[in-house]
């Protein structure tokens, strides 16, 4: 009887052993994924809308939840990608999502008008002088556009007689 109740025991502090580790794993896996979100948006072009940053590769979920639910949906298989492009027409913008890696992602966000800005205040209708003082001279031109990377991130500023003619970040 003895010895039962000790093997009872030995399972028993085995089993709180490894709940103890699974717990402890799981919470050392969202710190991991936290961090790495963290430097993705450091090392990446972002649009913040009121205090929320919105970023390419970030969760559509998160994205919308940060946006807000005033917005129209629509979606078509892609051309670009496999599966289907997932448009989020807002007001002012319009997210486009696809999924990757399993995940359902951020795959570009497109100014619609002037009403919006990059956080460094670039906005459609802005000067290639002003372009030029917050983003520098360290871009690519394709056609009109003027093409700025950072991370997994494609900065598109498309430049129409000296203006800000549209602006898109994209998943390179």
């Amino acid at each position: 009887m003895k010895r039962i109740k000790t093997i009872i025991l030995c399972i028993t502090a085995t089993f709180y052993i490894l709940c103890a580790c699974t717990k402890q794993s799981s919470s050392e896996n969202k710190e991991k994924e936290e961090k790495e979100t963290q430097i993705q948006t450091q090392e990446a072009y972002y649009y913040k809308y009121e205090d929320q940053k919105i970023y390419i590769t970030q969760k559509i979920e998160e994205a919308v939840a940060a946006l807000g639910d005033n917005y129209e949906y629509f979606e078509a298989p892609s051309c670009a990608a496999q599966g289907m492009d997932m448009f989020y027409y807002y007001q002012n913008l319009t997210v486009r999502a696809n999924e990757i890696e399993g995940e359902k992602v951020v795959t570009e966000i497109y100014f619609k008008n002037d009403t919006v800005a990059t956080p460094e205040g670039i906005r459609i209708t802005s000067s290639y002088a002003d372009v030029i003082a917050k983003y520098g001279n360290d871009y690519k031109t394709n056609g009109t556009a003027l093409e700025y990377i950072k991370g997994d991130t494609l900065l598109l500023i498309d430049m129409k007689d000296g203006k800000v003619a549209a602006v898109t970040y994209q998943y390179k």
